[in-house]
């Protein structure tokens, strides 16, 4: 350490003497790197630097100056030398701000007040944190002229979601209860204090602790807990596997003194991320640690953070004594204020004219968030953080649109994940890095029908690999990159996941349905997929295929109809949207065998629409939009009300206006009443929104904007009605406020004819 003798001469010419000149002896003085620089130029800015690390020793508030702090001096005046002493260079203007914080630091530890120094250290942590985590990288967007943007301008809230409940009667029976009520991480911390959240790759958990961290260290949770200090754990990054005081203090950069007071004092908030990356062998010990870390310090607050891993309900059953929750997939309003907040943040990344940006950024939003209602394509995609990226990213890529046609968006969201979304996250010289968005592609598709052959979700690891040591040298790679591919893929992927450790899928089913019909389209093994036609199971994938490269839509097609069944019938006229250029012969074939089946001419023929499942659902829906008759309306409404096809509710919903009778009577028991009813096309369609609105936020959406439009007789029976549906005041009154407003409970019905 280099101290500096109290003396008559002023303390700047002493540290310039001993510390600073010294320092710039040891750089060569033989003028400027860059030879177009003038040598007195490069002398003046060489002066000007000495004075401003000078400057900034003297700002510390202590003549001391540590070996450590001495040496990356050292380091600094070296590269700002190869920089020609640049004016801008950004270390000297780091090291000038950090050495004017330190000031409260070194008075504090010269006072020798142990409170005063844990309190400067606390808030240097502080600051850190807000600096580390307050940035979120736009992906997918350049990064090489712009800075990120403030996490707090672009982040939108995240839900959570406790597990089914199980509930058991006296005899033993067990009922699951599906329903689930979202809540916001806050609204959690206020009835628990350890936490579990699991999510899927993609979505949103690191972003969320982050977003919590930064706004805990901020001080801005919330009041009650606005003195609690944020530490957070990434587990791919933590050294060892006991959560001591000390390994915390190491990893996070905290003062080990500082930790123990937040611990002990239960104002310390634990983040825990990516439970599930640490190594099977050591994760046991680690959660072992957690529990004793809860046991000890059982007011502390704490957050954790895993993929699935495991059989399901694996991970929340081996971390007891957290509270589980899952991280619920967002709801359209969630969607389009994402959207919105990522265009705003995209345009001011890349333009200095703020009002322009603004202007740009509500044309982008407005017109993804108008594609994304007109297009359930769009809508299957849009469920996560990661997905919603995508889109975004293409949206802007394709020039402030994104495509209708759903294959060649299924095309442009894979492009986006496997070149944008890789490129930002793989490192220079990863044998990924050497592929290709086509080659990439190539090497994945096989995989995806490897997993939807076998009826599954995922594909053990070593599997994975043997497919890319097949596949590698026709891509021109050795079969050696095979493993190291995975190894790539497993931490930084945005389409192939590491769901549980040694098994990987795909980040959407969509995505895997894709792929996979892409292979069978590429070996021309049209034959065998289209044996599929009756499995529910292929349905997406011949659909896709359809829509594949080649004359595959045309070939798809007459195979399905020569089988001369209707569940193959319908699935031929749905590979008429994928496939626009079938030719007008084969149009023609679909569209007489669709008229023999839909509409449905009574209640048998009904059943048989329902028992084809989401296969028929389209005709019905199209149909709804043409079809003039009445009964002929009814009987296509019935089929759809028993099938989950959310994209017919638009055309369901178009049908609440229309008065006339169904001639068909209904009665529904509420409490020891019946309602007795006879529902217009409009009325009946109102129920099936109702039905539909427990699970579906479109179907909600479209109950609560149509409800009003109902005859006045036909609303009081729908009130009773929704009673009735939504008799379980707890979790379902929510609902039926939003669609009449000012109702508190459900009335009692009354016998109505």
């Amino acid at each position: 350490m280099v101290s500096i003798a109290k003396s008559r001469v002023d303390p700047r010419d002493d540290l310039d003497r001993m510390v600073v000149a010294a320092l710039f002896r040891h750089v060569l003085l033989s003028g400027p790197i860059d030879a177009s620089l003038p040598a007195v130029v490069f002398q003046h800015r060489r002066l000007r630097a000495r004075g401003r690390l000078l400057d900034a020793l003297l700002s510390r508030g202590s003549d001391e100056v540590p070996d450590k702090l001495r040496k990356e001096m050292q380091k600094l005046v070296r590269d700002w030398a190869t920089a020609d002493f640049d004016d801008a260079f950004k270390p000297a203007a780091a090291f000038e701000i950090r050495c004017a914080r330190e000031h409260d630091l070194v008075e504090a530890r010269e006072s020798g007040d142990s409170e005063k120094l844990l309190a400067v250290l606390e808030r240097d942590y502080r600051r850190r944190v807000i600096e580390e985590f307050g940035k979120i990288e736009l992906r997918g967007i350049q990064t090489s002229h712009w800075d990120p943007p403030d996490l707090d301008t672009v982040y939108v809230p995240l839900h959570l979601e406790a597990p089914p409940e199980v509930t058991a009667d006296k005899d033993g029976k067990q009922t699951v209860i599906l329903f689930r009520q979202r809540l916001t991480v806050p609204e959690v911390l206020t009835d628990h204090r350890h936490v579990l959240i699991v999510g899927a790759p993609g979505s949103g958990k690191s972003t969320l602790v982050s977003y919590m961290a930064t706004r805990a260290a901020a001080q801005k949770l919330g009041p009650e807990w606005n003195d609690l200090l944020p530490l957070i754990l990434t587990v791919r990054s933590f050294k060892g596997h006991s959560l001591t005081v000390e390994n915390i203090s190491i990893h996070t950069g905290c003062d080990s003194g500082l930790v123990r007071q937040a611990l002990e004092r239960q104002r310390a908030l634990v983040f825990l991320d990516g439970l599930d990356e640490a190594p099977e062998d050591l994760r046991g010990q680690l959660i072992e640690s957690l529990h004793s870390l809860v046991k000890r310090y059982p007011e502390v607050y704490l957050l954790a953070t895993s993929r699935p891993a495991g059989a399901p309900g694996e991970i929340e059953r081996r971390v007891h004594g957290l509270k589980p929750f899952r991280l619920a997939e967002l709801q359209r309003q969630e969607v389009d204020e994402f959207i919105s907040k990522w265009c705003l943040a995209a345009e001011r990344s890349v333009r200095k004219d703020l009002a322009q940006d603004d202007r740009e950024a509500i044309r982008a939003a407005d017109d993804l968030r108008q594609r994304l209602s007109r297009s359930y394509s769009v809508q299957r995609i849009a469920v996560n953080p990661l997905l919603v990226t995508i889109l975004c990213v293409v949206h802007r890529f394709l020039g402030s649109s994104i495509p209708e046609h759903r294959v060649t968006l299924y095309d442009k969201c894979t492009d986006a994940l496997l070149y944008e979304w890789d490129r930002a996250k793989f490192p220079e010289g990863s044998a990924v890095g050497y592929l290709d968005a086509s080659a990439k592609r190539q090497l994945l598709k096989g995989v995806a029908r490897k997993i939807h052959s076998a009826h599954a979700a995922e594909i053990a690891e070593e599997d994975a690999v043997q497919h890319f040591e097949q596949i590698l040298p026709e891509l021109g790679r050795p079969v050696e990159d095979s493993k190291r591919i995975m190894a790539e893929i497993r931490d930084r992927s945005g389409l192939l996941v590491e769901r549980r450790p040694g098994f990987f899928s795909f980040s959407h089913l969509t995505f895997q349905e894709y792929l996979c019909a892409l292979d069978f389209v590429d070996t021309k093994d049209l034959d065998e997929l289209t044996r599929h036609y009756a499995e529910t199971w292929w349905h997406e994938v011949i659909v896709l295929a359809a829509g594949g490269p080649g004359a595959s839509g045309e070939r798809i097609a007459r195979r399905l109809l020569s089988k001369k069944q209707a569940a193959a019938v319908f699935l031929a006229a749905q590979c008429l949207e994928t496939a626009p250029s079938m030719p007008l012969e084969v149009r023609e074939r679909i569209e007489a065998e669709i008229q023999k089946l839909v509409p449905p001419q009574d209640y048998l023929e009904v059943e048989s629409l329902i028992a084809l499942g989401v296969v028929s659902a389209p005709a019905l829906a199209k149909l709804l939009q043409t079809e003039d008759d009445s009964k002929s309306m009814f009987y296509c409404l019935w089929a759809l009300k028993d099938i989950d096809y959310e994209p017919a509710v638009p055309a369901i919903a178009k049908c609440v206006g229309d008065s006339r009778s169904t001639n068909h009577a209904m009665s529904f028991v509420n409490d020891e009443a019946i309602i007795d009813w006879a529902p217009s096309i409009g009325g009946f369609s109102c129920y099936i929104l109702a039905l539909k609105a427990i699970e579906s936020d479109t179907a909600r959406t479209a109950l609560r904007q149509t409800f009003p439009r109902l005859a006045a007789h036909e609303r009081e029976v729908m009130r009773q009605i929704l009673a009735t549906i939504y008799r379980d005041e707890i979790r379902f009154r929510k609902i039926l406020e939003e669609v009449d407003p000012g109702t508190s409970r459900p009335k009692r019905a009354r016998s109505t004819a």
